[in-house]
């Protein structure tokens, strides 16, 4: 999936960009990376994109610390957020 990315001439949004995922795809993607940041509260835009890859997410709470409603709001509301601000811009999507 990663080498379809090449063919894109315009740029490829990426959510989750601080993480361990997505620095290391930022870093092989090179030029052409869009961060989004969800934490923001601003309203998401993907229109100058040709990709939306999401990669943001909450993973598991190893000290059992977090909410289980905090992983709901990351990984599933979140996750709707970005699909919503997508879809009406018939971009192509990858969710990892």
């Amino acid at each position: 999936f990663i080498f379809a990315f090449y063919s894109f001439k315009n740029m490829v949004y990426i959510t989750g960009s601080t993480g361990f995922i997505g620095q290391n795809l930022s870093q092989y993607l090179g030029e052409g990376v869009l961060p989004v940041d969800l934490r923001s509260g601003e309203p998401l835009s993907f229109e100058k994109g040709a990709a939306v890859v999401h990669l943001a997410g909450k993973a598991h709470d190893l000290k059992n610390t977090s909410e289980p409603s905090a992983y709901f709001e990351v990984n599933t509301e979140l996750t709707k957020k970005v699909f919503d601000a997508f879809w009406p811009r018939r971009l192509r999507c990858l969710f990892l």
